[in-house]
C-alpha cells in the first residue's frame, strides 16, 4: 500500500511546491497545542460543562489514537523516502492524530455554536479536517491511508460523543419530567385526600 502511495505524495509536493503557507494553517488546526491554547477563549462561549466534555473527548481521542499508532506500527513516509520530509514527526503514523483531532475538535466546537445548524458545523469541520489531512500528506509525515484512517476514526468517535450527549440529555430530561410528574401525582393525591 505504501509503495503505491509514495508517488502520490511526491506528485502532491511537486504540484503544491515547498511554500504552501495555507497548508501550514491547515496543519496548525490539528495541533493539540493550538487547540489547548484556544480553550480559555472558548469558556465564555461554550460554558464549563460543554468545554469539559470537549476536553474529555479530545483527551480520550488522543489516548486511543496513540494506542492505535503503537498497535499498528506503520512507518511514516519519510522513513521510506527521507526526501519527503518537510517537517519531522515522532512515532508511528497510522492513524493521523492531526486529522482525527481536527475533525473531532472543530466538529464538536462548531456543532455547539447556536448560530450554526449541526450539519453546517460538521460540514465546516470536514473541510477543516480535509485541509489538515492534505497538509499532513504534503509535509510528508502521513500517508493518504493514515489520513483516511484518522477521518474514519474521528467520525466514529464523533458519533459516539454525539450519541452519548443525546443519551445524557434525554436521561436528564426524563428525570426532570418524572420528578415533575411524581410531584403532580402526589399533589393530586393530596388534593383528593383533603376533599
Amino acid at each position: 500500500l505504501h509503495r503505491a502511495e509514495l508517488p502520490l505524495i511526491q506528485r502532491l509536493q511537486q504540484w503544491l511546491g515547498p511554500n504552501a503557507s495555507w497548508l501550514e494553517v491547515g496543519n496548525l488546526l490539528g495541533s493539540a497545542a493550538f487547540q489547548l491554547a484556544l480553550l480559555p477563549f472558548l469558556l465564555p462561549l461554550l460554558g464549563w460543562p460543554r468545554l469539559r466534555n470537549l476536553l474529555f473527548a479530545m483527551v480520550l481521542l488522543t489516548l486511543l489514537v496513540q494506542l492505535l499508532k503503537e498497535g499498528i506500527a506503520w512507518p511514516r513516509p519519510f522513513h521510506l523516502d527521507p526526501m519527503l520530509a518537510q517537517r519531522s514527526a515522532q512515532g508511528f503514523g497510522m492513524p493521523s492524530g492531526h486529522t482525527a483531532s481536527t475533525l473531532l475538535f472543530w466538529g464538536l466546537l462548531l456543532g455547539a455554536l447556536p448560530t450554526l445548524k449541526a450539519w453546517q458545523g460538521m460540514g465546516l469541520a470536514l473541510l477543516l479536517a480535509a485541509l489538515a489531512g492534505l497538509a499532513r500528506v504534503w509535509l510528508g509525515v502521513h500517508w493518504p491511508s493514515d489520513v483516511l484512517a484518522g477521518w474514519s476514526f474521528a467520525l466514529g468517535w464523533s458519533a459516539v460523543a454525539a450519541a452519548t450527549a443525546l443519551s445524557v440529555a434525554r436521561t436528564r430530561t426524563g428525570q426532570v419530567g418524572m420528578a415533575q410528574v411524581g410531584r403532580t401525582d402526589a399533589e393530586a393525591v393530596a388534593g383528593e385526600a383533603s376533599e
